[in-house]
């Protein structure tokens, strides 16, 4: 860590806050912060925090950038192009990559877009929009807030590249990563029974800040992931749950009987996780 790295306030909007974590480095992380039940709203921009603040400066040694949102907007707003002037500001004197999940990854997704940076976008949307994604059912009432959601730039620009990492077997997302395809350079990283919440399962198994100093140093493989992943996911109550759900549903009988009595033993160790499937929750009860 850089003792010298000084975090400051640089831009306090109506929708937008951007804060800078900024020791000299020759490389930096651009975040953006994902969707929220209680966003920043009209809080001074000091009570700002950026997505997994000041753990890319600790762990991968990089400067951060962080665009976060007054609302659940989906960076379709007025400062838009504000944030893309500090954005490209920050990357002209450093090695940048863009990174968020979910809301999040759509903005780093998008950014990398329109500056062709790459990015580490996680269970990412491609577009709320019906025209584009009428399967979207998640996010309705934060739609009919936004003035006009860009998805032309995701539809017509193939200029996003580096990774997008999300759960094949929770529909929803697979469906909007299914968008990406012919329309972005992106690497599909696929992170079965991780379902919405795939960023927990990239740090529980090899770590979001490990990804993004090997994306910037250019070492980072998928394989070494999911080797990762592979080894530590019976630990995972989570990838166990989503897997008995799966199990149940395709007919694997004597998978989903003996997960189920896994999970019986751990029932007392899930609580109310709000990333874990209700389905799974009532099933168990």
């Amino acid at each position: 860590m850089n003792a010298d790295a000084e975090r400051k306030v640089l831009f306090d909007g109506a929708d937008l806050v951007i804060v800078s974590v900024d020791g000299g480095r020759g490389r930096g992380v651009v975040t953006f912060g994902p969707w929220l039940a209680n966003p920043l709203g009209s809080a001074p921009a000091e009570q700002a925090r950026g997505f997994v603040e000041r753990a890319f400066e600790r762990q991968a040694q990089a400067d951060e950038l962080h665009i976060i949102p007054r609302r659940n907007h989906w960076y379709n707003c007025a400062e838009r192009n504000t944030a893309v002037d500090f954005v490209a500001s920050f990357a002209a004197s450093r090695r940048v990559v863009t990174c968020g999940s979910s809301m999040g990854g759509y903005g780093s997704a998008l950014f990398s877009a329109l500056l062709g940076l790459p990015c580490i976008s996680v269970s990412p949307q491609f577009s709320l929009a019906p025209e584009y994604a009428p399967f979207e059912t998640r996010w309705r009432d934060e739609f009919k807030q936004i003035e006009s959601f860009d998805s032309e730039t995701m539809f017509h620009n193939s200029k996003a590249t580096g990774y997008i990492f999300y759960d094949p077997f929770t529909e929803l997302d697979a469906r909007q990563a299914q968008l990406f395809r012919g329309r972005s350079d992106l690497q599909f990283v696929p992170c079965p029974f991780s379902g919405h919440a795939t960023v927990a399962m990239m740090n529980k198994s090899y770590g979001l800040a490990r990804i993004a100093s090997e994306v910037l140093s250019g070492t980072f493989e998928i394989r070494n992931l999911l080797d990762a992943r592979r080894n530590r996911r019976r630990g995972d109550d989570l990838y166990l749950t989503l897997l008995y759900i799966q199990a149940g549903s395709r007919g694997h009988r004597a998978l989903s009987e003996s997960l189920r009595i896994e999970l019986e033993d751990k029932k007392g160790e899930l609580g109310l996780n709000p990333h874990f499937p209700s389905k799974a929750l009532i099933s168990l009860s």
